[in-house]
């Protein structure tokens, strides 16, 4: 983590992904076991 900028990873996915938890900023935020799709993501090119 640095600043508001954090590194996560998903479960089942290999890529780690960079989130921004400033747009979190004062909204009310409801624990659970959630899950989500892996998003489409493009591959590097070099």
């Amino acid at each position: 983590m640095s600043g508001s900028i954090a590194l996560a990873r998903l479960d089942g996915a290999d890529l780690d992904f960079i989130v921004n938890l400033g747009l979190l900023k004062a909204r009310w935020i409801n624990l659970g076991d959630y899950g989500a799709e892996v998003p489409a993501v493009q591959e590097a090119l070099f």
